[in-house]
């Protein structure tokens, strides 16, 4: 099984969000940008203690990351499976949305909804918490992840510790301005090579 995370994931935050609140697949017309909202955490910045405070004490929602999965053969092993259910049962992510794509050796696709082969699979246990969060040009950019022939599982993942974290630096005045996620094979590498 191969993992990757789609590049500049950034860039789908606001259809995102306004998907998140419309319950739709399909991005609606921009109505809200980054530009806006690296505003509105600006004014909040500028607030004093006790009225930020008042206005916002807790995030619904924590940081959240897409991860593409890849593997053989046209739907997920009991292994990736299993590797998932575990995952979301840590309590430490929430598993926001999901679906599943198949590339046919010829290239063609087929995206699979979690409501239309979740139980199949064997995600009979799993409820998405915002169903539909990954839209339809988001799941364009990561098909071109999957190679012919294989298929693949893409996962909105909710860092809860993030929230958690975000939450009280907000409560105490502060705000998460930057974060970056380094691949695993990338740390790896670097610490083997300063190692050695």
């Amino acid at each position: 099984m191969h993992i990757a995370v789609l590049p500049d994931v950034s860039q789908c935050v606001g259809p995102a969000a306004r998907m998140l609140a419309t319950g739709a697949r399909t991005p609606p017309p921009p109505l809200y940008t980054v530009r806006d909202a690296a505003d509105s955490v600006a004014r909040a910045a500028s607030w004093p203690h006790g009225e930020r405070g008042a206005q916002m004490t807790d995030f619904e929602y924590g940081p959240a990351e897409f991860i593409v999965a890849q593997f053989a053969g046209d739907r997920p092993s009991p292994g990736v499976v299993q590797a998932i259910l575990d995952l979301v049962d840590t309590g430490t992510v929430r598993l926001l949305d999901l679906l599943f794509v198949s590339r046919a050796p010829s290239g063609e696709v087929q995206v699979s909804e979690f409501e239309d082969v979740g139980d199949e699979f064997g995600f009979a246990s799993i409820t998405l918490e915002a169903s539909g969060l990954a839209g339809a040009e988001d799941v364009d950019d990561i098909t071109e992840l999957i190679e012919p022939g294989t298929s693949g599982a893409i996962l909105v993942l909710e860092h809860i510790w993030a929230k958690d974290l975000a939450n009280r630096f907000f409560a105490a005045g502060g705000s998460v301005v930057h974060a970056e996620r380094i691949p695993a094979p990338v740390v790896n590498a670097v610490l083997a090579e300063a190692a050695d």
